[in-house]
């Protein structure tokens, strides 16, 4: 199987190249930037076949040629401009441009060089307003965005349903809070997650100080990845939209709590007047239902709180990015 990714070199983007690449699969990963050198030096240890191609979403004629240059089996669309809410208007052009018209040239590109399956990887920020009526988020929960973002996001799996209806093989995927691995500051998120921010105030022996416990349906970066390979595995038609979330919920404060159970030296507390780790927003978005998941694509995350933090350390510290333990303060 040939997977065309594209946002290859982004955060979701190297957690799918990854799953994909561990299960022996030939890769095509498209980016404007080059994959990272240490995920560069991780994935060339592992048993499928990378290639490298620059690509902007946004460029019709390139999207398409590509495609018909490569003829992938099967495309992940993961290429997304997803900013800080304090830049959201200032990058309203090329947000909808990229999520929006970027998708809809993907989706003809995978169309035309006949793509056996398309996965749109869009965003639990389509619930908007409704992630705070709601005490729990099914696929089948009024969509109420807010931000241009999720605007973009819920504009773009709608065109996207819109070609399965008319025949495409294809999903969309509504990806909710992620953290882990291959997390990194790009020019188009705006958004990282508590626990890279907390993992970088460590490192630096700088206090931790959280406007809140910050509870939610957090979901580990490498079970997002292997959510992805099980919807482009499955066999039969593939549900139209699914949820890909943890499942159960925990708070950044345990998170705090449990990276010193494993004796990570971290000063932190809450205190909503000192905070210093953005959340991204004011309050905490009800957790998705991952009833589609489990059952229409058989897929459970692998990893609680405390296997996610052992894994992230070890993540962190193979690439240097060692934290100060306990012993070590």
């Amino acid at each position: 199987m040939t997977v065309l990714v594209t946002g290859g070199s982004g955060f979701v983007g190297l957690n799918v190249l990854e799953a994909l690449l561990t299960g022996g699969e030939t890769v095509i990963s498209c980016d404007l930037g080059p994959v990272p050198g240490p995920a560069l030096e991780t994935f060339g240890s592992l048993s499928g076949t990378l290639h490298e191609e620059t690509l902007d979403v946004r460029d019709r004629a390139a999207v398409l040629a590509l495609l018909a240059r490569f003829r992938p089996s099967k495309v992940v669309h993961a290429a997304a401009i997803s900013p800080a809410a304090e830049a959201e208007l200032e990058a309203a052009g090329n947000i909808v441009a990229v999520n929006i018209g970027g998708t809809v040239n993907i989706l003809d590109a995978a169309y035309s060089a006949g793509a056996d399956r398309i996965v749109i990887l869009s965003s639990a920020a389509v619930y908007g307003r409704a992630g705070f009526r709601f005490p729990i988020l099914t696929e089948e929960t009024p969509a109420e965005p807010t931000s241009i973002y999720g605007i973009s996001k819920f504009a773009a799996e709608q065109i996207a349903l819109r070609y399965r209806d008319l025949g495409c093989d294809l999903a969309a995927l509504r990806l909710g809070s992620i953290f882990g691995p291959w997390e990194h500051v790009t020019s188009v998120r705006g958004t990282i997650s508590p626990m890279w921010q907390i993992l970088e105030f460590a490192k630096q022996g700088r206090p931790i100080r959280l406007p809140r416990p910050g509870r939610r349906d957090w979901i580990y970066g490498r079970d997002v990845g292997a959510a992805v390979v099980a919807t482009l595995d499955f066999p039969g038609r593939v549900p139209a939209l699914v949820n890909i979330g943890a499942g159960s919920q925990w708070s950044v404060a345990d998170f705090c709590s449990q990276m010193s159970e494993v004796g990570v030296a971290l000063d932190w507390a809450i205190d909503p007047a000192e905070a210093n780790i953005d959340y991204h927003g004011p309050r905490d978005r009800a957790p998705l239902s991952t009833v589609a998941l489990r059952e229409f694509l058989d897929f459970s995350p692998r990893f609680d709180i405390r296997s996610a933090i052992v894994d992230y350390l070890a993540w962190a510290e193979a690439k240097c990015r060692q934290v100060p333990r306990q012993d070590q303060a």
